[in-house]
């Protein structure tokens, strides 16, 4: 099975490139934890 993400900014004040890191990291960690491995091809980044 693959896995597909979407990560975006909420907020002006989150508007920095570490922002997005961090919530990517977490859903990583959920993934491997279920198995599954994100191909970089499909992060979908919305930076704001």
């Amino acid at each position: 099975m693959r896995a597909a993400v979407y990560v975006r900014v909420s907020t002006p004040k989150q508007v920095h490139p570490q922002t997005l890191e961090q919530p990517l990291e977490r859903l990583r960690d959920h993934l491997r934890e279920q198995g599954l491995t994100l191909e970089e091809s499909l992060i979908f980044r919305d930076d704001g």
